[in-house]
């Protein structure tokens, strides 16, 4: 696994969205999730006994839905509610996915009134 592409690539088969994109949110689409690879610091544990058969990768998901805060929430907490705590297979490689937060994370709006929220998270996956 430990590719950002195969994540979103599996992202694509659990959720509804018209766009997903990687490192660069299209703002002219009112509704698409995109994929940040590596921004913000996973824990970063050796194994105990050296080398571990696991490597960890951190991923950003940024939903833009709409103009519409329930509507946007909403959607946030579906693909939330998809993630958390689960283990599944994705390219063929048992992975782990592991929330920061206890939900999504609200950001606001941005210019155009268009509802952003984010979920962060570590994946776990077999070497």
């Amino acid at each position: 696994m430990g590719t950002t592409e195969a994540f979103k690539n599996w992202l694509k088969t659990v959720i509804d969205s018209p766009s997903f994109t990687i490192g660069k949110l299209d703002t002219s689409k009112l509704q698409t999730i995109c994929v940040y690879s590596g921004v913000f610091s996973g824990s970063n544990r050796p194994a105990i006994g050296g080398a571990s058969g696991y490597a960890e990768k951190t991923i950003r998901i940024l939903l833009r839905w709409g103009n519409n805060f329930t509507k946007a929430e909403a959607k946030a907490q579906q693909l939330y509610n998809l993630l958390r705590d689960k283990t599944v297979k994705i390219g063929g490689v048992t992975t782990c996915i592991v929330c920061k937060h206890s939900e999504p994370v609200s950001l606001g709006t941005d210019d155009k009134g268009v509802y952003e929220f984010s979920i962060d998270l570590t994946l776990i996956f077999e070497r």
